[in-house]
């Protein structure tokens, strides 16, 4: 987490499979599921994402992903500080 201008920056990495790009554009649609070849024990719904950047959305921030395969993904979230969600409200 740091401060970049008036939003905090909050990156969560992880050292996965990675994602194709053509796969990355689409990671926030509702239901959609990466297709990576690796069987897993436990399909989800494809929801999850798109929830995510839906709250992330409605608190006036955004969310970014970058991934390439075999090095993992990032995900990076702008949320703005509270001093600036104050002056939008008022």
């Amino acid at each position: 987490v740091c401060r970049a201008g008036d939003y905090l920056s909050i990156r969560v990495r992880d050292t996965g499979v990675g994602i194709p790009a053509k796969e990355v554009v689409r990671l926030f649609d509702p239901f959609f599921q990466v297709g990576t070849g690796v069987q897993r024990n436990f399909q989800g719904t494809g929801l999850g994402l798109a929830v995510v950047q839906n709250i992330i959305e409605q608190h006036g921030g955004t969310i970014h992903a970058d991934s390439r395969p075999g090095e993992g993904a990032t995900f990076t979230l702008y949320l703005p500080v509270n001093e600036q969600q104050k002056e939008q409200q008022g």
